[in-house]
């Protein structure tokens, strides 16, 4: 679905990163977003695509601790 760069005939670059700088506990949290031919829309699909990853590692996680106690 990427757009076409019809002058050179190439797909353009995509790009969209967010970067989270955790300063000392009790410190602001700064967040850095940086989007090139990512729509409004596609922004937040990629965050939850992030955020069930994440979500996923946890689940994984805490199975493989329960089942290490279910063993021992």
């Amino acid at each position: 679905m990427a757009e076409k760069n019809h002058e050179k005939g190439q797909e353009a670059v995509r790009v969209f990163s967010v970067k989270f700088t955790l300063g000392p506990p009790g410190s602001r949290i700064q967040t850095e977003i940086h989007s090139v031919n990512v729509s409004p829309q596609e922004a937040i699909g990629l965050l939850e695509m992030a955020k069930d990853q994440i979500l996923s590692g946890i689940r994984e996680g805490t199975q493989n601790i329960m089942n290490v106690q279910k063993r021992g």
